[in-house]
């Protein structure tokens, strides 16, 4: 298992409030679980590196390389290096389907400790090297597909004193993204960054009653309050 320190900050201001409230990430880590293949198994599940079925070495699997401190994080943010290394395997020998990712993130905000520990799932399309047309388009040796599942939907929420925040993965990014798939050519190493992001969840306050309408209550009362004298009158 890597874990990288994180010497840099999240800065987020909420619309109701004058103050900066303060992320800290001190460390992240990840490791694969629950692969499903084909048939057969994967190798190295609960560590950062998840492989599978190859002919030769480093055959295909897939790496985390955690993020690393030293630069000042904003929203979004980087979870770490996703590497597939996309490399012959035999098919008949089965073929990674799906995978978890469970992250460890640890912090503080304003100073107060958090830790939380978010799973997030991705799907696998192995390719036939020579299917024509390749399955995912461009031309032969075809690329295989990741998608990090409901990438956009993928969230989860923690209290720091009393405050609710939300962190949530975006997808993959390659300096055009992020993106919920990530399409890895073959016989090569293909990396992208998981990005993520903090946010504040803010408390919507009571909505003011505008001038006007406080207004109108006033004429309506006064309209009210003038009927019961002229009512009174008559009797």
């Amino acid at each position: 298992m890597k874990t990288a320190a994180l010497s840099a900050a999240v800065t987020m201001v909420t619309a109701f409030s004058a103050g900066a409230v303060t992320v800290d990430i001190s460390s992240i880590s990840g490791v694969w679980q629950n692969a499903v293949m084909t048939s057969g198994s994967a190798t190295g599940e609960n560590t950062d590196v998840l492989a599978w079925n190859g002919f030769s070495n480093p055959g295909s699997n897939y790496t985390l390389n955690a993020a690393s401190g030293g630069s000042n994080l904003s929203s979004p943010f980087d979870l770490g290096e996703f590497v597939h290394n996309n490399f012959v395997i035999n098919l008949n020998n089965g073929s990674l389907l799906s995978a978890d990712l469970a992250i460890s993130i640890a912090g503080s905000v304003n100073g107060t400790a958090f830790s939380i520990d978010p799973t997030f799932s991705f799907t696998h399309i192995e390719t036939p090297n020579n299917a024509n047309p390749c399955a995912q388009g461009g031309s032969a040796p075809c690329a295989d597909l990741v998608t990090l599942v409901n990438a956009q939907d993928l969230s989860q929420v923690f209290d720091v004193d009393g405050q609710d925040f939300t962190l949530t993965v975006l997808g993959f990014d390659t300096g055009s993204g992020p993106f919920s798939s990530f399409l890895t050519s073959e016989n090569q190493s293909n990396s992208a960054t998981l990005s993520a992001s903090f946010s504040l969840a803010e408390e919507v306050p009571p909505v003011p009653l505008p001038a006007a309408g406080w207004m109108l209550m006033a004429g309506i009362g006064g309209i009210a309050a003038t009927r019961r004298r002229k009512s009174k009158a008559k009797t």
